[in-house]
């Protein structure tokens, strides 16, 4: 097997060995790998990249996003989206500068990545970037996009409208239009252009405002990465469930994102169809990232997708906003360590296991019911991470729940016991301990002594002779020491 470092080495040596020419600002230049349009041969994992500075403190969550070269964007996305072409303030058409870099260092940037067989394309808009083109203006957005390529070697373009811009003056078929006739301008050379879209969900309905964009690109997209975050309490009706299921129920994650993402492959429900073959689900990197949508379990990721696959549909990969909050720090300094790209690319391109470390929270647990032989813990889960069994440690008496918290049954009178109750998820990792004490009540001598006169029903527990005794069904005067095992007492 060839290792990452020498496959790099040999495709470097592949493109250099390629020698062409290309014109840029006027002169003749050797042909770079940026002279070739990458693109990806199956599965995708999609990242944003800042094209600015970071602030500090400018997630959603009072975390960073990291600044780092284009080129440095993290091993395992295989196409990376630079942030933004936009329309600067006086002008009326977008274009792209680079903020860190000249164009013929950032051009070295897009470079380094096609070298190693990674796509790279500019994405247009972005969430407060307002894009309003005319039909008057094609023929400069054409050029514009097509001089773009030409400088910094981009791959393709993401449409990445939101807002206004979606519908503003003419862009539905201005873009539309537009970006076929760059993909046929490059077609020419044998390259392909790609094409690619990142809409929020609710405007993918077939009558929604994304569908001029995608049903005039028809069979020129290459995929599209539908956003399914900040939107809340959008989602859609799930018969077989009975219930509403929106992008902000964490509980019910797994089936959000397969069931959007089937109505979507298949086009039912009233949502456009996108071939599964042509499809990207888009998630934020972590909770700074976006304000709602973030998946805390990545196994509702990796059930969804293989629920994708066995229905027939299994689409083409996964997208993040963005590669630099992958790569950033939460409100307390501490790094996310690129947990999204670290998790979800062995998952696309190596078809491993997810290797779950994520310990689970203990629910809040009570006590109650406590008498001289029986002690009833209850808890309910607060958080999304799954619960295969607890243990639970009462005393010297050891019990497994495999089905929730229990009856504890075999507690003496009026004794001190401590308690220690654990959560163990699928994966085997181990919740933080809870401890408690409580001290069982000696209600014998007054409640529950047998009495010769009194009637007993099944469930009624008496103490006789110091010894605890259940009745199995009505009796009385039946004295519960003689009962036998075909009698109406059985001994606790």
């Amino acid at each position: 097997m060839i290792s990452v470092k020498k496959r790099r080495e040999i495709k470097v040596f592949l493109v250099t060995a390629s020698i062409g020419i290309v014109v840029l600002g006027g002169q003749q230049v050797l042909a770079d790998a940026a002279s070739e349009m990458v693109n990806p041969k199956d599965k995708v994992l999609v990242g944003y990249w800042h094209n600015w500075k970071s602030t500090g403190k400018d997630g959603y969550k009072g975390g960073s996003s990291a600044d780092f070269n284009l080129s440095s964007t993290q091993e395992g996305y295989n196409v990376i989206n630079v942030s933004f072409m936009k329309t600067p303030e006086g002008q009326t058409l977008p274009t792209f500068k680079p903020y860190n870099k000249t164009d013929t260092e950032f051009r070295a940037e897009i470079s380094k990545l096609n070298a190693e067989g990674k796509s790279v394309l500019i994405a247009l808009g972005g969430a407060d970037a307002h894009i309003e083109l005319k039909k008057s203006q094609e023929s400069d957005f054409v050029n514009e996009i097509i001089r773009l390529i030409d400088t910094y070697g981009f791959d393709g373009l993401d449409i990445d409208l939101e807002q206004a811009a979606i519908e503003a003056a003419d862009n539905q078929t201005v873009i539309p239009s537009a970006l076929k006739k760059v993909k046929d301008h490059y077609r020419k050379d044998g390259k392909n252009f790609m094409i690619t879209m990142a809409p929020e969900f609710p405007y993918l309905t077939s009558s929604g405002k994304y569908a001029p964009y995608i049903n005039n690109l028809d069979s020129y997209y290459d995929f599209i990465n539908p956003q399914y975050y900040n939107q809340g309490g959008d989602g859609f009706w799930d018969s077989d469930l009975n219930m509403w299921i929106s992008q902000s129920n964490d509980e019910k994650k797994e089936d959000f994102l397969y069931g959007l993402t089937q109505r979507l492959v298949t086009g039912s429900d009233g949502f456009i169809k996108i071939p599964a073959s042509k499809f990207v689900i888009g998630l934020p990197s972590n909770n700074d990232a976006a304000a709602t949508g973030y998946v805390k379990d990545p196994n509702a990721v990796k059930n969804a997708l293989n629920r994708l696959k066995a229905s027939g549909n299994e689409i083409k990969g996964l997208m993040t906003w963005s590669v630099n909050w992958d790569a950033g720090t939460n409100s307390n300094g501490e790094k996310y360590n690129n947990t999204f790209v670290n998790t979800y690319a062995p998952m696309l391109f190596n078809n491993q296991p997810i290797e779950d470390t994520e310990k689970p929270t203990l629910p809040t647990i009570s006590i109650s019911n406590v008498t001289a032989s029986t002690a009833t813990i209850q808890g309910k889960s607060t958080d999304n991470v799954r619960i295969d069994h607890y243990e639970i440690k009462i005393g010297t008496q050891s019990f497994k729940s495999t089905s929730g918290l229990q009856d504890v049954t075999g507690l003496s009178k009026k004794t001190e016991y401590n308690v220690e109750i654990v959560a163990v998820d699928p994966s085997g990792n181990r919740s933080d301990t809870a401890r408690a004490t409580f001290m069982t009540l000696d209600t014998s001598a007054e409640n529950n002594t047998w009495q010769k006169d009194k009637v007993y029903v099944q469930g009624d527990r008496v103490t006789f002779n110091g010894v605890n005794y259940e009745a199995k069904w009505w009796n009385t005067g039946q004295l519960p020491d003689q009962s036998g095992d075909f009698g109406p007492w059985k001994k606790l």
